[in-house]
């Protein structure tokens, strides 16, 4: 059974000099039971991933362009 499953995920982060897309078209497959590590350059966008995972992209700051972050069949993105 899947535990986590992200596809086609695109966050763009805002600053004071504009938007940017920080993830492009990220697809991440877990399986209950796997342990997974991430292993990439440095501002590859490993932190802001995991921090979409928990849903703790400030709103102000963030907004999802695509994609979908699905834990245990549910959509992190519109839950509540």
């Amino acid at each position: 059974m899947t535990l986590l499953d992200i596809k086609n995920l695109n966050l763009s982060m805002r600053s004071f000099e504009g938007e940017t897309q920080i993830l492009h078209g990220i697809d991440l497959k877990v399986e209950r039971g796997e342990i997974w590590g991430m292993v990439c350059e440095t501002g590859s966008g490993k932190s802001l991933t995991g921090l979409s995972v928990s849903r703790l992209i400030p709103p102000a700051t963030g907004r999802y362009l695509a994609g979908s972050i699905a834990f245990q069949g549910r959509d992190v993105l519109k839950a509540n």
